[in-house]
Protein backbone atom coordinates (compact mmCIF):
# COMPACT_ATOMS: atom_id res chain seq x y z
CA UNK A 1 0.00 0.00 0.00
CA UNK A 2 1.27 3.58 -0.54
CA UNK A 3 1.02 6.12 1.59
CA UNK A 4 1.33 10.17 0.97
CA UNK A 5 3.66 12.16 2.73
CA UNK A 6 1.93 14.96 5.05
CA UNK A 7 3.55 18.16 3.31
CA UNK A 8 2.53 21.57 5.66
CA UNK A 9 2.75 23.83 2.88
CA UNK A 10 3.74 26.82 5.47
CA UNK A 11 6.69 24.44 6.81
CA UNK A 12 8.13 24.11 3.47
CA UNK A 13 7.70 27.81 2.54
CA UNK A 14 9.40 28.83 5.56
CA UNK A 15 12.13 26.07 5.77
CA UNK A 16 12.84 26.63 1.46
CA UNK A 17 12.13 30.21 1.48
CA UNK A 18 13.59 31.51 4.60
CA UNK A 19 16.90 30.02 3.96
CA UNK A 20 16.84 30.72 0.04
CA UNK A 21 15.78 34.44 0.52
CA UNK A 22 19.22 34.91 2.96
CA UNK A 23 21.46 33.23 0.14
CA UNK A 24 19.67 35.77 -2.11
CA UNK A 25 19.94 38.88 0.00
CA UNK A 26 23.35 38.08 0.22
CA UNK A 27 24.45 38.10 -2.84
CA UNK A 28 22.45 41.24 -3.90
CA UNK A 29 24.35 43.29 -1.24
CA UNK A 30 27.16 42.22 -3.56
CA UNK A 31 25.66 42.33 -7.19
CA UNK A 32 25.12 45.85 -9.02
CA UNK A 33 22.76 44.52 -11.66
CA UNK A 34 19.66 45.46 -11.27
CA UNK A 35 18.74 43.21 -13.75
CA UNK A 36 20.59 40.17 -11.95
CA UNK A 37 18.85 40.95 -8.96
CA UNK A 38 15.10 40.87 -10.62
CA UNK A 39 16.62 37.27 -12.07
CA UNK A 40 17.79 35.79 -8.85
CA UNK A 41 14.52 36.91 -6.88
CA UNK A 42 12.43 35.42 -10.00
CA UNK A 43 14.74 32.09 -9.66
CA UNK A 44 14.24 31.75 -5.98
CA UNK A 45 10.30 32.08 -6.18
CA UNK A 46 10.49 29.75 -8.90
CA UNK A 47 12.60 27.15 -6.89
CA UNK A 48 10.38 27.90 -3.64
CA UNK A 49 7.02 26.86 -5.77
CA UNK A 50 8.44 23.55 -7.26
CA UNK A 51 9.87 22.63 -4.03
CA UNK A 52 6.70 23.18 -1.98
CA UNK A 53 4.30 21.90 -4.73
CA UNK A 54 6.24 19.30 -6.83
CA UNK A 55 7.42 17.19 -3.96
CA UNK A 56 5.31 13.89 -4.30
CA UNK A 57 7.20 11.95 -1.56
CA UNK A 58 5.46 8.42 -0.52
CA UNK A 59 6.01 5.46 2.04
CA UNK A 60 5.03 1.88 0.30
CA UNK A 61 4.53 -0.57 3.08
CA UNK A 62 5.00 -3.90 1.11
CA UNK A 63 5.48 -7.34 2.85
CA UNK A 64 8.07 -6.88 5.42
CA UNK A 65 10.15 -3.52 4.04
CA UNK A 66 8.45 0.03 4.09
CA UNK A 67 10.27 2.04 0.93
CA UNK A 68 10.20 5.47 0.00
CA UNK A 69 8.94 6.96 -3.32
CA UNK A 70 9.94 10.40 -4.76
CA UNK A 71 10.75 12.14 -7.20
CA UNK A 72 13.43 10.19 -8.22
CA UNK A 73 12.11 6.63 -7.80
CA UNK A 74 11.66 4.40 -5.40
CA UNK A 75 14.17 2.91 -2.73
CA UNK A 76 14.26 0.73 0.56
CA UNK A 77 13.43 2.74 3.58
CA UNK A 78 13.25 0.13 6.52
CA UNK A 79 13.22 -3.45 7.44
CA UNK A 80 9.89 -3.75 9.28
CA UNK A 81 11.54 -6.95 11.11
CA UNK A 82 14.12 -3.79 12.55
CA UNK A 83 11.63 -1.58 13.80
CA UNK A 84 11.00 -1.70 17.15
CA UNK A 85 8.53 1.34 17.64
CA UNK A 86 6.37 3.57 15.76
CA UNK A 87 5.12 6.48 17.47
CA UNK A 88 3.68 10.04 17.15
CA UNK A 89 5.61 13.05 17.83
CA UNK A 90 5.98 16.74 17.33
CA UNK A 91 9.45 16.61 17.71
CA UNK A 92 11.15 19.68 15.08
CA UNK A 93 14.54 17.41 15.06
CA UNK A 94 15.97 17.74 11.66
CA UNK A 95 14.11 15.05 8.99
CA UNK A 96 12.59 14.71 5.47
CA UNK A 97 9.30 14.75 7.11
CA UNK A 98 7.99 18.58 5.81
CA UNK A 99 5.47 18.50 8.58
CA UNK A 100 5.16 18.62 12.46
CA UNK A 101 2.91 15.58 12.76
CA UNK A 102 5.59 13.20 12.79
CA UNK A 103 5.86 9.00 13.20
CA UNK A 104 8.89 8.23 15.47
CA UNK A 105 10.33 5.31 13.66
CA UNK A 106 12.76 3.50 16.03
CA UNK A 107 15.37 1.06 14.80
CA UNK A 108 16.72 -2.19 16.60
CA UNK A 109 20.02 -0.61 16.10
CA UNK A 110 19.03 2.66 17.79
CA UNK A 111 18.48 4.40 14.86
CA UNK A 112 15.39 6.81 14.50
CA UNK A 113 13.90 8.44 12.12
CA UNK A 114 10.48 10.86 11.30
CA UNK A 115 8.20 10.31 8.48
CA UNK A 116 4.64 12.03 8.29
CA UNK A 117 1.87 10.30 6.48
CA UNK A 118 -1.36 11.64 5.50
CA UNK A 119 -3.65 8.75 6.85
CA UNK A 120 -1.85 7.90 9.88
CA UNK A 121 -4.60 5.74 11.07
CA UNK A 122 -4.18 3.52 7.81
CA UNK A 123 -0.32 3.80 7.71
CA UNK A 124 -0.04 2.37 11.17
CA UNK A 125 -2.43 -0.69 10.36
CA UNK A 126 -0.29 -1.18 7.33
CA UNK A 127 2.56 -1.90 9.12
CA UNK A 128 1.05 -4.27 12.14
CA UNK A 129 -0.45 -6.17 9.29
CA UNK A 130 3.34 -6.78 7.33
CA UNK A 131 5.36 -6.88 10.90
CA UNK A 132 5.66 -7.99 14.32
CA UNK A 133 4.54 -5.07 15.67
CA UNK A 134 1.61 -4.74 17.93
CA UNK A 135 -0.87 -1.63 18.88
CA UNK A 136 0.26 0.18 21.80
CA UNK A 137 -1.55 3.33 22.54
CA UNK A 138 -1.10 5.90 19.83
CA UNK A 139 1.61 3.37 17.99
CA UNK A 140 3.15 0.20 17.74
CA UNK A 141 5.74 -1.61 19.61
CA UNK A 142 7.79 -4.53 18.99
CA UNK A 143 6.18 -7.95 19.76
CA UNK A 144 7.41 -11.39 20.23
Amino acid sequence: MEFAAKVDTWFLLSFYGGALFMFIGALLRRSGSSFLRVLLLVLAFVFVCVAVFVDNRAYIVDGAALYEKDLFGVRPFRDLDHVTSVRPSNNPRASKAASLDRLRVEGDDGSVVFIAVEDKPAFLRALAENSRLLPDGDGLVQGP
